[in-house]
């Protein structure tokens, strides 16, 4: 199938994209993969698009495609399935715009029953997805080191046309109030629970059942706030390189997530786990003492060491031989709430593999599950009472090109029925302290917290 892309640049010119997507941003299935902010070398292509042609979903082996106003339902594997579906509509293009139609939406972290036999068995009020993806053959994409913005398509130059004019029509519907409030902010664990769980993890380190896990505890919140403004509220507390909004149904995710989960082009495949955490200093000196702290700290390091050999093994199931290096180690980034150790880690796709084939070997990411994977997702299982749902999942992309993008979904509210669930957590290693990992999770909801207007408002009891 032949790709289209081409330069729109004056025709949107002086339009931002925040400015832009709100046009769009109430129909059907409308999706933003905002990257404008961060680190430079992560943070350059933005994406947005509407009205998917074919909607893919499903929740254990069943699975669901919308396509023509019908559902039809398969049972098998839902991997598999996406695998095949991706297959129908394949380009050639290798320009350098990454994404010219393909498939975004999200995997579940429930979906590791399929990729690491772990099935998940806490509550689940929100009744989500193991994974929906829409099929969008048309974008438009922002080149932010360009400053240039382009139409990309697989379809026909009419819908081209009309896909552009539904960005020069005011929105559908606003909310143009700065005031978001949410209340009634509830965790499924009390500071003493929290402080108990994380005691769990630390007695199966000791008996040498794992290395370290990754625990969370979720918070729940009720609001009447469009999901739209939250949105820009949380861009603006707390802007990260893989921000997203997926109008998926009567299900919005809003996302902040500094984190990439995989990106595949040119048959390379790239990983970067975050795992060491400080919050921001308040004066500039505080901060670049916490920044040492943190790049000094020889339990961060020995946490996030074992995080990259975990990753070089997951990479390894899937690429060549000896081509899996670490480019990166222990970089320190910083955000608005945090600064982050990240390392960047590469390989060459065997020839046999696939984009899914690459998910699979590596899905959930170990630095949201801990080493070694299974057995610390086992303990996780054990100790948090509610599913993850999206929570350390995957978002983003996966382009009819042979291109993908994904997230890890951390910094992530889930809007459903008026009421917001996201869930904040840290890695759990020997040396931790119960109060310590209690705080951490208060560090990465701050720009949450900040969106929804409860700051300062939740009681530490």
């Amino acid at each position: 199938m032949k790709a289209v892309v081409r330069d729109v640049s004056k025709h949107f010119e002086g339009h931002n994209v925040r400015d832009l997507f709100e046009k769009i941003s109430s129909r059907p299935y409308s999706i933003l993969l905002e990257s404008g902010a961060g680190p430079k070398k992560i943070s350059r292509y933005s994406i947005m698009s509407c009205n998917p042609g074919v909607i893919v979903r499903s929740l254990g082996e069943k699975i669901e495609v919308v396509q023509d106003g019908s559902v039809k339902k398969f049972n098998g594997d839902p991997l598999e399935f996406l695998d095949e579906k991706l297959g129908e509509t394949k380009t050639n293009y290798t320009g350098d715009i990454p994404f010219i139609g393909g498939a975004v939406g999200y995997f579940s972290y429930d979906l590791c029953w399929l990729t690491e036999g772990v099935k998940t068995t806490g509550k689940d009020e929100f009744g989500m997805w193991d994974m929906e993806f829409g099929f969008y053959d048309k974008a438009l994409v922002f080149d932010h080191h360009e400053d240039k913005k382009y139409i990309v398509s697989t379809s026909g130059e009419k819908e081209e046309k009309e896909f552009l004019t539904l960005f020069d029509k005011e929105p559908a519907s606003s909310d143009e109030s700065d005031d978001v409030r949410a209340e009634d902010l509830n965790s499924n664990f009390s500071k003493d629970e929290y402080f108990k769980a994380v005691e769990k993890v630390r007695n199966c380190i000791r008996e040498g059942d794992i290395y370290q896990a990754n625990l969370s505890q979720q918070f729940t919140a009720k609001t009447n706030a469009d999901s739209w403004t939250i949105y820009k509220k949380l861009y603006q507390a707390s802007p990260a390189p893989f921000s997203a909004y997926l109008n998926f149904g009567g299900v919005k995710i809003i996302s902040s997530s500094p984190e990439r989960f995989l990106k595949i082009r040119g048959g390379i495949v790239e990983t970067r786990p975050i795992k060491g955490t400080r919050p921001r200093g308040k004066t500039r000196l505080e901060d670049e003492k916490l920044k040492k702290q943190l790049a000094e700290s020889g339990k961060d390091r020995a946490e996030h060491l074992m995080i990259v050999d975990l990753e070089r093994n997951d990479l390894g199931k899937v690429c060549e031989y000896g081509s899996v290096k670490v480019a990166e180690l222990e970089a320190i980034e910083s955000y608005a709430d945090v600064h982050h150790m990240v390392s960047t880690i590469r390989g060459k796709i065997r020839r046999d593999k696939s984009i899914v084939d690459c998910i699979r070997a590596c899905f959930p990411g170990g630095s949201i599950t801990g080493a070694p994977k299974h057995r610390s997702m086992e303990v996780i299982d054990e100790i948090e009472p509610a599913k993850r749902g999206v929570y350390t999942g995957a978002l983003g992309y996966i382009g009819f090109n042979e291109t993908c993008d994904l997230n890890i979904v951390i910094r992530t509210m889930i809007l459903k029925d008026g009421k917001i669930r996201f869930n904040v957590g840290g890695g759990v290693v020997y040396d931790s302290t119960p109060a310590g990992e209690y705080e951490e999770t208060f560090d990465k909801a701050r720009g949450i917290l900040k969106s929804i207007g409860l700051e300062g408002r939740w009681r530490r009891k």
